[in-house]
């Protein structure tokens, strides 16, 4: 049956209470004729039920015993000895006792029998199987009698049949009695179980007297013929069903489902997973692979891979952080070892096969080759192109060997939280993106336009020299014989600038078109699935914009014809100033002042043309940078808005968080990272003589570079007080020359992890690990946890009190993969799923199973106490020392 428990523990439903057609007081209306253990059986499996007790009154038939076992065992069903014992108390307590079938019964011997017998040793079998009757054994005379089969290794457990109903516990003994049983110890040893408790006084007595060690509260069918098995009790109008979870069919297993609180639940249906979880990994490569043929199935809860070291199980925790693609972080310890890990598992061309199950129970497959992107399958056979497994498909947190040796770093906090926090932020971190990237584009538009009015004063001094030059053929009245060629000149300059205007244009409805047409044929390819009439009246509106665009090109291309026009005008300007060649000539022949060449006077006068012109443009661009300034100024603030926003919503997210869990707190504080700060400002102005302690002041003074941008362009600096003129003249020059670095640059929000009031990295290392991992747990918003030996940096003490609880407490929230050479965590933790690794002749060997399986028990014995021989004499050793 190792096959039906392949993904470790399971939750089966379970009914104590069964009764056969052997017991001729409950069991009625049944030929002997048919076929009773095939039918009785199949009705099992009809009602799911997994684990079963046969329980008859005053009575044990071996035979059908027998017979019913080996037919469950064909449907996976495990059936337990029993009786419903006729306690002599009251008008007789009916209990339920089931045996642990080895050692009670063996080839020769039938001890449940020889037990009954000593139980009714005045009443014929007959009597006491037929009439009820009460055994002569009261709760205590039964319980050390029970004790004296344990000590010669039969062990049994109880449950307290129907308690409120007649023959019940609750029913026939008072309150007063029912303590004085509780206080017993070997009450408290043996009772696992209390059958349909249904009065609320009830319950709550029991839950006071027991306290931390209250059993199992179950249901059973205490049923009268076939039909009847699986019939359960309703409360609150639901159908309450019992369910144990166990790795293996067997009785140790059964019993301690009982015991734990966390492995057993009355529900009208079977627990299932409330996380998406990881369910099994498998490797294609070559035939001398570490792990070729190898495949692993996880359980949803706990798995833990244990092994000496060097035994492979870091690289099995390393592989699934492959296939999920999960990046190291900056903090992680020794990457290039966990690469190679990887590689030496995988080889050239290796592949890992990853399987998943999201929260909603649909299936994905993972692939990835090494070296390779991985390539993602949903319900087995549906590419998905351009996917990655995220948060909302599987929220994932990793720490390989050694990283949490770095709790309590900034660094450690500051990336711990993002992957807490980063996702609750995402839609406000896009538009940061956004508007960081108008900011860029504002400053790229004010360092072109800085460009062209950087010229305006050698513009003014030559348009300044030119003036004189021409002054002095104002005065001796040549402007007046060569205005007419200067006129020509600067009607051709003006038509040629007239002919760029319309050009550029022309390109800008080109342009425009070309921006919103793919846009608007985008969306009439949409198909709506539940509104087509609405749509179709949509897509004719569209038709009619896209028409209008049509429009715009038609527009563009009708400026072309204006062009040609244009160019002939220039044309003719050209024919008229080659017609009038030899009268120009003649004018200037005719200027008889030898010291002034008139080819210079119509240069001169061009090129003042020119330059007014370009004065002219100058200003509109004046006008242009100081509307670019005030905008800049504006996204800047915006900008300025969207990160104090990030931080508000980050806020909230730690304060919910802080109200989870008493013994670690997060604070948050705003732009609060200096280090990180200071470090990129002095990148930034690296050589200009701006020392450390100038930096810490200026970081002191400004939260941020966007606060010392706008202290240098006022006019007055507070910067005046804390660098000399020198130093002060530098920072500027290196400060504006990086503005496209500095002003979208954003201090980072401080993380201060506080454990017990006190700032996490004052603790010890085993402190610090003990709290990040309550911390985590507590937070109870991962799908998967993946740790690499977290006892590394944590005591036996620490991982008992603090850390198991709350894994135990967690377990069917979170799944949890461990590496791991702890015994307190597999044992301590219930693990629901053990590989067992071992290395041997280059192979990494792996044995899979609940920790309820004995070879799974033997193989933690072996690998992490050392062996039974060492286990024992440390058992023999605490057990002195406890006296």
């Amino acid at each position: 049956m190792k096959e039906f428990f392949k993904y470790g523990s399971r939750w089966l439903r379970s009914d104590f209470h069964l009764h056969t057609k052997a017991d001729k007081e409950a069991f009625r209306g049944w030929d002997d004729n048919n076929f009773f253990n095939i039918s009785f059986v199949q009705k099992l499996n009809n009602e799911k039920i997994r684990v079963g007790a046969i329980t008859n009154h005053n009575k044990f038939a071996q035979k059908e015993y027998k017979t019913l076992m080996q037919q469950a065992r064909k449907q996976e069903i495990c059936l337990l000895p029993g009786v419903e014992l006729s306690v002599g108390e009251g008008n007789g307590i009916h209990t339920l006792i089931v045996f642990h079938p080895e050692p009670w019964l063996s080839q020769h011997d039938d001890f449940i029998n020889r037990f009954l017998d000593e139980a009714y040793p005045n009443s014929p079998r007959q009597d006491r199987e037929n009439n009820n009757a009460r055994a002569s054994w009261n709760f205590n005379q039964l319980l050390d009698k029970l004790q004296e089969h344990k000590i010669s290794k039969r062990d049994s457990f109880v449950i307290l049949a129907h308690v409120d109903q007649p023959n019940g516990f609750c029913k026939e003994l008072n309150a007063g009695r029912q303590k004085e049983l509780v206080k017993n110890p070997l009450f408290r040893e043996f009772v696992l179980g209390i059958q349909k408790c249904t009065s609320h006084q009830s319950r709550e007595n029991i839950n006071n007297w027991f306290d931390s060690h209250v059993p199992a509260f179950v249901q059973g069918s205490d049923n009268k013929d076939i039909d009847s098995i699986g019939k359960c009790r309703g409360e609150n109008g639901k159908r309450l069903k019992s369910y144990i979870k166990i790795g293996d069919f067997s009785y140790h297993a059964v019993k301690y489902a009982l015991m734990d609180q966390q492995r057993n639940t009355e529900a009208e249906k079977k627990p299932g997973a409330q996380n998406a979880y990881i369910t099994s990994l498998a490797l294609q490569t070559k035939k001398d692979a570490p792990l070729a043929g190898q495949q692993m199935f996880f359980n949803s809860s706990m798995n833990n891979l244990i092994g000496i070291r060097g035994s492979g199980k870091s690289t099995i925790l390393e592989l699934v952080r492959y296939a999920l693609n999960k990046k190291f972080d900056q903090s992680a310890k020794d990457t290039d070892y966990k690469e190679q890990l990887v590689e030496h598992a995988l080889g050239s061309g290796g592949k890992i096969i990853l399987n998943l199950q999201d929260k909603h129970g649909t299936p994905y497959r993972i692939e990835r080759v090494l070296g390779e992107k991985p390539v993602i399958f949903r319900d087995h056979d549906v590419r998905l192109p351009q996917f990655s497994v995220d948060e909302s498909l599987l929220s994932v947190l990793y720490f390989g060997q050694k990283d949490l040796s770095e709790v309590g770093s900034t660094g450690f906090s500051q990336t711990l939280m993002e992957k807490f926090f980063g996702a609750q932020v995402g839609p406000i971190r896009e538009k940061i993106a956004y508007k960081s990237k108008q900011v860029l584009q504002i400053l790229d538009q004010q360092k072109n336009l800085k460009s062209d009015t950087e010229r305006k004063q050698d513009y003014l001094e030559e348009k300044n020299v030119l003036k004189e030059k021409l002054r002095i053929f104002k005065e001796k009245q040549v402007d007046k014989k060569l205005n007419r060629q200067v006129q020509f000149k600067k009607d051709r300059v003006k038509i040629n600038e007239m002919i760029d205007s319309a050009k550029a244009f022309q390109k800008d409805l080109f342009d425009f078109v070309d921006n919103y047409k793919n846009i608007f044929t985008d969306y009439l390819e949409y198909q709506s699935q539940e509104n087509d009439d609405v749509f179709i009246k949509v897509k004719k509106t569209l038709t009619e914009i896209n028409n209008k665009l049509e429009i715009i090109i038609g527009l563009a291309e009708a400026v072309t014809p204006d062009l040609d026009s244009l160019k002939s005008f220039l044309n003719n300007i050209d024919t008229k100033i080659e017609q009038l060649q030899n009268e120009f000539a003649e004018i200037k022949r005719s200027i008889d002042q030898p010291e002034l060449n008139p080819d210079d006077y119509i240069q001169s006068s061009s090129r003042m043309s020119i330059l007014e012109n370009k004065l002219t443009e100058i200003e509109k661009i004046e006008k242009k940078y100081k509307s670019l300034k005030n905008s800049l100024d504006l996204s800047l603030d915006e900008l300025n808005e969207l990160w104090h926003s990030e931080y508000q919503t980050l806020q909230k997210s730690v304060d919910q968080l802080n109200a989870k869990t008493h013994s670690i707190k997060v604070e948050l504080e705003y732009k609060g990272d200096k280090k990180n700060f200071k470090e990129f400002l002095s990148s930034i102005i690296k050589g200009s003589n701006v020392t450390n302690k100038n930096i810490e002041s200026i970081i002191q003074n400004y939260n941020d570079c966007i606060a010392i941008y706008k202290d240098i362009v006022s006019n007055e600096s507070k910067l005046e007080d804390l660098l000399t003129d020198s130093q002060l003249h530098k920072f500027k020059d290196a400060f504006m020359q990086n503005l496209r670095d500095l002003l979208v640059y954003q201090v980072p929000n401080l993380y201060i992890l506080k454990y017990r009031g006190k700032n996490i990295a004052e603790h010890s290392l085993g402190q610090r690990a003990s709290a990040l991992i309550v911390f985590l747990l507590t937070r109870q918003e991962n799908d998967l946890i993946i740790i690499d030996q977290p006892e590394d940096d944590i005591d036996n003490q620490s991982i008992y009190q603090d850390v198991i609880r709350e894994l135990n407490a967690l377990k069917d929230k979170t799944q949890f993969i461990f590496a791991t050479h702890n015994p307190n965590i597999p044992v301590l933790g219930e693990c629901e799923q053990l590989f067992c690794c071992q290395y041997e002749n280059e192979k990494i060997n792996i044995k899979a199973g609940s920790i309820d399986r004995p070879d799974i028990q033997q193989s933690v014995i072996e690998i992490m106490e050392g062996g039974r021989e060492a286990f024992e004499q440390r058992k023999r050793k605490y057990s002195e020392w406890k006296h």
